[in-house]
């Protein structure tokens, strides 16, 4: 499951200057904070409900100044929740999803990133963060 835990494991490994062992204690520990302090994860378990929050952020992304908006793997939920049957009601949802953050990125300026299951490591023995099921992952950051 992604975090702001994970998050952090994430910036001291690959900038160990500003967050890690190579950069003094109290700045690193006050850089993790101000970094993960701007993280927000939310963990929907359907594609309405991916909907219904996206329609109910607006507020809080611009209360928070986001900029960067990254909805890890609707895809997952998507065939989790719809059947082979289905395909005509699944494709209207991710099309109803799509308009909205195309909506709140020209409305709000904002980039909005679209993955499918990101992963710690690349290549042939590739990681899913949180073990695979990473369709249910959407983070604002600031």
């Amino acid at each position: 499951k992604f975090s702001g835990v994970r998050l952090a494991e994430i910036a001291r490994a690959k900038f160990p200057h500003v967050y890690g062992a190579a950069a003094p204690f109290d700045a690193a520990q006050l850089a993790l904070q101000q970094l993960t302090g701007k993280v927000l994860v939310l963990t929907p378990s359907t594609l309405s409900e991916i909907l219904q929050r996206l329609n109910g952020l607006e507020e809080a992304l611009i209360d928070h100044g986001v900029r960067l908006l990254v909805v890890d793997s609707m895809a997952a939920l998507a065939r989790a929740e719809f059947g082979r049957g289905q395909l005509v009601q699944r494709q209207e949802l991710l099309g109803q999803i799509a308009s909205v953050l195309k909506q709140q990125a020209e409305r709000l300026h904002l980039a909005v990133f679209v993955t499918n299951q990101v992963t710690t490591r690349m290549g042939a023995a590739a990681t899913p963060i949180g073990g695979g099921g990473g369709g249910r992952r959407a983070a604002a950051a600031t």
